[in-house]
This record gives structure tokens, sequence and C-alpha cells, in this order.
């Protein structure tokens, strides 16, 4: 079996060519001033299957597009991590802030309770309160 080595298909393909002379023949027959039907003819041309295929293998094949692809990727991890540190250190402070504040609510409700008398053995009675109509 044969390895075929190929470098990553080029949009400018014979084809691709073949309609580019084309154009510039039929622009010097006719020529065109409308710019209408030149960004027709463009967007006809490069929006063929066969060209957008040819591109994004060119684009997939490309070193400086997944070095680029790589960085933006690298930048926005970095980014997040940073932000994770940033939340990590704010939710242990809050944690450490809780816990102080916790203790001392914890300290002043002795004091609250040292005004309390507690008797026992003494019968509680009941009162009874009437509510006029």
């Amino acid at each position: 079996m044969q390895h075929l080595n190929r470098s990553p298909p080029s949009p400018l393909q014979p084809s691709v060519i073949k309609k580019a002379k084309s154009l510039e023949n039929t622009c010097d027959r006719n020529e065109m001033t409308d710019n209408n039907t030149l960004s027709q003819i463009i967007k006809d041309t490069f929006s063929t299957p066969v060209f957008i295929e040819q591109l994004c293998n060119s684009l997939v094949n490309s070193d400086v597009f997944l070095e680029t692809i790589e960085t933006i990727v690298a930048s926005a991890c970095k980014q997040q991590q940073e932000q994770i540190i940033e939340l990590t250190v704010e939710l242990d402070r809050t944690k450490s802030e809780l816990v102080k504040v916790s203790s001392h609510i914890n300290d002043l409700e002795q004091y609250g309770k040292r005004k309390d008398l507690l008797i026992y053995g003494i019968p509680v009675k009941t009162t009874k309160t009437y509510i006029q109509q």
C-alpha cells in the first residue's frame, strides 16, 4: 500500500483559477460597472462546496491556525484559573469570618441568659386575660 504525501489542497485550484480568468474575460468584454453583480459572483464562487472544502482543509492543516487556536484556549483557561483562585481565596476568607461571627454570637448569648432567674418548687398560676369586646 502506498502512502501519498500530499500537501493540503490550496483554495486556488485550477478550477478556481479558470473561473477567475473567465471572470476577467467577462469583465473585459462587458466592462462591468455594477458592484452588485461583482459581489454576487464573488459570493457564488466563495460559497461553492469545493472552495469551502478546500479552504477548511487548508485551515485545519495549517500550523499557524492550530497555534492560534491553542493560544486562545490557553489564554481563556488561564483567565478561568485566575478567577477560580480569586474565588477560592474569597471563600476561605468568608468561612473564616463566619467562624469568628459564630463564636462572637455564642459569647454574647451567655450574657443574655445571665439575667434570667430560674426558681424551682413554686407552683405557677396561670392568669386568664379577658378581651373586652
